[in-house]
This record gives structure tokens, sequence and C-alpha cells, in this order.
């Protein structure tokens, strides 16, 4: 319910303006990299999010502050399904352990094919 105020206050206070509203996503502190399992569950958990702001009128997605960048890649894979523009941010001291920024631009390149 938090999604679906946090839409209505949006759309409220852009009345009679030239602005987009936008939607969020961010981490669900439930991912865990060692566990592919919780990929299904984080799937499910952002799909409630995404459709709940769908319902009310998102122009856009804005799936931020992520530490993994598998996370990301799920909640980019998600909003892509909507055919809504998506914007991804991480936060690399933590997400991006394993890679260099550049190796985890071209990982979310060549299995998202967005860029």
């Amino acid at each position: 319910e938090i999604n679906r105020a946090a839409v209505q206050i949006a759309h409220k206070a852009a009345e009679g303006k030239n602005v987009l509203v936008a939607g969020g996503l961010s981490t669900t502190w439930v991912y865990d990299p060692a566990n592919p399992l919780c990929s299904d569950h984080v799937r499910t958990l952002m799909d409630r999010q995404i459709e709940v702001q769908l319902d009310e009128g998102v122009d856009f997605f804005i799936a931020e502050t992520f530490y993994y960048l598998g996370e990301a890649q799920i909640a980019l894979e998600q909003v892509k399904k909507t055919g809504l523009p998506v914007m991804v941010t991480m936060l690399p001291r933590i997400s991006l352990r394993r890679y260099t920024t550049t190796a985890a631009v071209k990982s979310a390149r060549s299995s998202l094919s967005v860029f």
C-alpha cells in the first residue's frame, strides 16, 4: 500500500503540470547471490510492486540502490516486461565486489540487451 499511496501523492502533486510520475523499486533485502533459489522470490516481490504502481499510472520506473548486480538485473528484467522506460542504479562499494564497473555494465548489457 505504500507504493500505491506514493504514486497517488505524486499524481496529486503533478496535477496541472507537464511532468512524469516515476514508479520506484529498490533492494528487497532478501536477495542472496549465493542462493539461486531466492531469485524467484525477489521476482515475485518486485512484480507485486510493479503491478500496483502500473495500476496507479506511472510513466517510468527508477530501480535504485541495489547492492548486487543480480538483483539489479532482476529488477531490470521485470520492469522491461512493462514496456516502460527504466533507470537502474547500484552501490558499487558492495554490489561490484567481484566486478569492475566496466565488467558489471558488460554483464548487464550481454544478459539483458538493453544498452
